[in-house]
């Protein structure tokens, strides 16, 4: 048994109709240069006998204040004895859970990093057009006999970095476009009973 799970507490409340377990998980959510876009907790309460999983009611048992009661213990035996099958529909939940953040945060993102990649590409264009009108411009002169060599090597030097440049930052911003999960990592989780 984990850390997590050899500590698992037990909470009697008035608005649990049903036992089970409130398992929380934590998920972190970031981008492909390894920026954190997101980091919550969710938890997912499942009743022991219908295995259904509600996180509204997983929210609140966390928030709610623990009557005073005498524990029954064979309700806890009983709850305790399904922790690994309520655990993998918790797991399942979260799992579809977190599919869905995934797709709100690239629905979110897309936008902002097409723009920025768009940005990219006019001031590229814009700057080699710049850079290869001195090009040009220095090898008119060259031709009518001045000495132009160096300056040319000059440009073509800048045409070549900013090459570089621009496809560096290409591929960083087409990295924060790949969104990736971290977890779900069982974080705590409580026995909830009827209060």
């Amino acid at each position: 048994m984990s850390g997590i799970e050899s500590r698992i507490g037990v909470k009697s409340l008035p608005f649990v109709n049903k036992p089970g377990i409130n398992f929380i998980f934590k998920l972190i959510f970031e981008d492909g240069s390894g920026e954190i876009l997101r980091e919550s907790a969710i938890p997912v309460f499942i009743d022991a006998e219908i295995k259904d999983c509600d996180q509204r009611l997983g929210e609140r048992i966390i928030e709610g204040i623990n009557l005073e009661y005498h524990p029954n213990l064979d309700l806890i035996q009983r709850v305790l004895s399904e922790k690994n099958r309520l655990r993998k529909s918790a797991e399942h939940y979260v799992s579809n859970k977190i599919e869905n953040i995934k797709r709100e945060i690239e629905k979110e993102r897309e936008p902002k990093i097409e723009n920025e990649l768009d940005s990219l590409e006019k001031y590229e264009r814009s700057e080699r057009q710049r850079l290869q009108k001195f090009i040009e411009k220095y090898k008119d002169k060259q031709e009518k006999g001045e000495e132009m060599e160096i300056s040319i090597r000059r440009q073509k030097y800048r045409l070549d970095r900013l090459e570089e440049r621009i496809e560096a930052r290409r591929t960083e911003l087409e990295k924060k476009l790949n969104i990736i999960a971290l977890g779900p990592e069982l974080i705590g989780c409580c026995i909830a009973l009827p209060g």
